[in-house]
């Protein structure tokens, strides 16, 4: 299966991208158990494997950055709280680079936000 990649989401002017929740060919709903900042949030919050991710991780998916082959790590929670703004931090500590942002948003736009992490050495 192809990794799917940032498809063009500006809804100012009209294009928006389909929700990966309900995904068809190439879309990546979750994020893998063993890579990315899941297992690094687990530990953080010493979950166990079957409850790893934070509260914020809610509407979960991955996509391929198609200028660099990178993933980005997506979650697309309704509210955030101060337990996701530490988190952040720490995965900014850790090499990652988070963004959050209303605009792209694809899980039922102007009710969620997007939050996309990086490795910070992607583009």
């Amino acid at each position: 299966m192809k990794p799917s990649t940032v498809q063009d989401h500006d809804p100012e002017v009209g294009l928006i991208a389909l929700c990966p929740c309900h995904t068809g060919d190439g879309e990546f709903r979750l994020w893998p158990e063993n890579e990315g900042p899941g297992p690094l949030l687990a530990e953080r919050h010493g979950k166990a494997e079957h409850a790893r991710l934070a509260a914020w991780c809610d509407h979960t998916y991955r996509l391929t950055d198609s200028r660099t082959g990178e993933w980005i790590y997506v979650a697309e929670p309704y509210q955030l709280h101060e337990e996701a703004f530490e988190d952040f931090v720490f995965l900014g500590e850790n090499g990652w680079r988070v963004e959050v942002t209303a605009w792209r948003a694809r899980h039922s736009p102007g009710h969620t936000v997007a939050v996309l992490i990086r490795r910070e050495n992607a583009q």
